[in-house]
């Protein structure tokens, strides 16, 4: 068993030889770092129109996470005596 094993880990390793590393194109460096020392960099302009809409989906969530705390704060207790209360010791007895 050991020896098949052994044999496999050799085919194996044997295989990996054939494969050639993958390497960048010569020009793609110089490119890059010539347009990172032009400053080629370009400003994306949003429209006014998705502008507001990001505004207004903004605020949306804003009231509705308020309004949500809000309403959680008058439902729920204020003091951890009822969770206390409601929870029977005698259980695991």
């Amino acid at each position: 068993m050991d020896k098949e094993r052994e044999q496999w880990v050799a085919r194996v390793l044997d295989s990996a030889e054939e494969v050639k590393g993958l390497h960048a194109p010569g020009h793609l460096f110089p490119r890059i770092l010539e347009s990172v020392q032009k400053g080629e960099n370009e400003v994306v302009k949003l429209p006014l129109g998705q502008i507001r809409i990001a505004l207004a989906a903004a605020c949306i969530l804003v009231l509705l996470n308020v309004g949500i705390l809000l309403t959680a704060k008058r439902i729920a207790p204020t003091d951890s005596s009822n969770y206390i209360e409601s929870y029977d010791l005698n259980l695991y007895k």
